[in-house]
């Protein structure tokens, strides 16, 4: 079945999560250290969190290490929460949880649907949900995107995009779906890139830290942050 995201090859897996990590520090860096006043970099941002949640959604429907991907993205995610807290301009302490527990929830949903255990996938999806950055949306678009690929419905495309949409009532906008569009391009070219395996996982946390070590130097200087 032809489709409208085709089959991407490991070249252009790599390449898109090394974009999406460059718009994240971006968007980051734009955050905790000049206050979001850096406009674009907000925008632009958005892509991030699409492109990450693509790529795991594309990978969970191609390959089956399902617990070693669940584990590292537990571990990855609860290493990074002291530093995320502690970079400040979450709404209630420590809500939301990051982006690597928004990850894990998408992976223990598709876990749970491909067991059948349909009460726990939408347990799973409505109490996880509640609690990680982008809410249900980011949610839907993983497991939509997930079974757009597992089961070449072309239904499960548009759900995901509906699901990028419904992000307008998360951060009052749909830059999101533009993340789409730079998928689809990206999809398009032959692209040789070195497979960094594990790169994430080390960088997520590692980048947070350096923020928040900078941060800190700031303040030291007079800078002041408002969230």
């Amino acid at each position: 079945m032809n489709k409208l995201v085709p089959k991407l090859s490991s070249g252009n897996i790599e390449l898109l999560k090394l974009i999406a990590a460059f718009l994240m520090t971006m968007d980051h860096v734009n955050k905790y250290l000049y206050n979001s006043l850096l406009s674009y970099c907000f925008e632009l941002g958005r892509l991030s969190m699409p492109i990450f949640v693509f790529v795991l959604a594309y990978n969970l429907a191609f390959n089956s290490a399902r617990f070693k991907v669940i584990k590292r993205l537990a571990l990855c995610g609860t290493l990074s929460t002291p530093i995320f807290i502690a970079l400040g301009g979450l709404k209630w302490g420590w809500y939301p949880l990051n982006i690597m527990f928004t990850l894990l929830s998408i992976s223990l949903v598709i876990y749970a649907i491909e067991r059948k255990y349909f009460v726990l996938t939408a347990a799973l999806f409505l109490f996880c949900g509640a609690f990680v950055e982008y809410w249900w949306p980011s949610i839907g678009f993983g497991v939509s995107i997930y079974l757009y690929y597992k089961l070449g419905d072309m239904k499960f495309f548009f759900f995901g995009v509906i699901s990028l949409c419904l992000l307008w009532f998360v951060n009052g906008n749909i830059y999101a779906v533009f993340g789409l569009i730079l998928i689809y391009i990206i999809s398009l070219l032959d692209i040789k890139v070195v497979r960094l395996k594990h790169l994430f996982y080390i960088y997520y946390p590692l980048h947070l830290a350096v923020i928040l070590v900078i941060k800190h130097l700031m303040i030291q200087q007079g800078y002041l942050f408002f969230y």
